[in-house]
């Protein structure tokens, strides 16, 4: 009976260490395979907060990276909002030109409905939407933020301001770019430089022009001060593009220099490890040697 237990004790010892041999081989094929440690807590030990700290660090690089991402998506929409919006004060303007001419008096009727053509075109290009956001409404971006109908029938004259077009606020739009460093971006369709390209294009859409040549006059006026306005804010808008770019390339560097102390922290050294594969297989090739021909014994054998 004596012989009998022992017996079966070797073999359950046997069998033991044949399924940690086979265990070890898979665990270092994988490493093999994926070239990475295993990172359980019970493994990195002591390094363990370094180790997290890195994580961590490069997952709010990546964070940052995508934040400006979208504002340059935002700036560059922006950028071609306001773009639209200096060809149409352009043409606008020509059409006023046209208007103060040698025969502007027969063409009055037809620059009306030009002008009609330049608004509609400039609450389209301030309507824009990037990822679901009206980009011109200051923080509300849930709706579209312009709407020159609202301004039929108001009075228009070249002194007095009329926002009722926009249905945004005036609260600025500003990105986390960096640990320290916010950048504010935000346009709105409430500017005073678009609101008098809006007003300009209304005055110039007066019934009694061109006839009235002080108020065409003032419209000229208006339009150059909007012309004016709508290139220092694209000017500022590129100036930001810039700023991201820049800061988009520091964000991937600095990334890159993270991500690469990770790798090198759970990389692993494949010499040794196709080294420590091969032996591992040895011994595994020895226990299943062993264990067959231990399962081969008769009863008698094993008794």
């Amino acid at each position: 009976m004596e012989i009998r237990n022992s017996t079966l004790n070797h073999h359950i010892t046997h069998s033991d260490r044949l399924k940690n041999a086979r265990s070890k081989i898979d665990d270092t094929l994988r490493k093999i395979t994926d070239g990475k440690e295993d990172l359980s807590l019970r493994k990195v030990g002591t390094n363990a907060n370094f180790l997290m700290d890195l994580q961590n660090r490069i997952a709010q690089k990546e964070a940052f990276h995508k934040n400006s991402g979208t504002i340059n998506l935002r700036l560059q929409a922006y950028e071609s909002s306001l773009d639209a919006l200096m060809r149409i004060a352009d043409k606008a303007k020509s059409t006023m030109i046209a208007l103060a001419g040698e025969n502007g008096q027969f063409a009055g009727f037809t620059a009306r409905k030009e002008f009609e053509g330049n608004l509609s075109q400039i609450q389209t290009a301030l309507n824009a939407n990037v990822q679901g956001d009206y980009i011109f409404g200051g923080t509300r971006t849930d709706q579209h933020v312009v709407d020159i109908s609202r301004l039929e029938g108001a009075p228009v004259d070249a002194t007095t301001p009329n926002y009722d077009y926009f249905l945004g606020n005036h609260e600025k739009i500003s990105g986390l770019i960096d640990e320290q460093d916010g950048l504010e971006y935000g346009l709105e369709a409430g500017d005073s430089s678009i609101e008098k390209l809006i007003r300009a294009i209304k005055l110039a859409s007066s019934e009694d022009i061109p006839q009235n040549r002080q108020k065409l006059a003032q419209a000229q006026g208006l339009i150059d001060d909007a012309f004016k306005g709508i290139v220092a804010l694209n000017s500022t808008v590129a100036q930001n593009q810039v700023y991201i770019e820049q800061k988009v390339e520091n964000l991937e560097h600095q990334k890159d220099f993270l991500q690469e102390h990770y790798n090198e922290f759970i990389a692993v050294d494949l010499a040794e490890a196709l080294t420590y594969f091969s032996t591992l297989q040895s011994i595994l090739s020895a226990s299943y040697s062993s264990t067959s021909k231990a399962n081969g014994q008769d009863i008698w054998s094993y008794m």
